[in-house]
């Protein structure tokens, strides 16, 4: 799917008739389960302020607004990564 078809499914069309709307679905008990044990698996507590969290942050935003597509916005942060543990 595509930001233009995503942004359809959302409701973004419905936009200029004055209201948006916004589907949550809450997981189902698998899927907390799955959530539950790659918490559980992780060994490195967070840091905020990290460079990683900047990073994803900047381009992140610039994914929201369109700028770049979500694939472009991972390949950034990925090219942006590598530069920093370079360094």
């Amino acid at each position: 799917m595509n930001n233009t078809e995503y942004a359809d499914y959302l409701g973004e069309s419905e936009k200029s008739k004055g209201y948006m709307y916004n589907e949550i679905v809450w997981p189902n008990e698998e899927e907390k389960e799955q959530f539950r044990n790659i918490m559980e698996s992780l060994e490195v507590f967070y840091q905020p302020g990290s460079a990683l969290e900047e990073t994803v942050l900047d381009v992140g935003i610039r994914v929201l607004h369109r700028e770049l597509t979500p694939e472009e916005g991972a390949a950034e942060v990925s090219k942006k990564m590598a530069i920093e543990m370079a360094e």
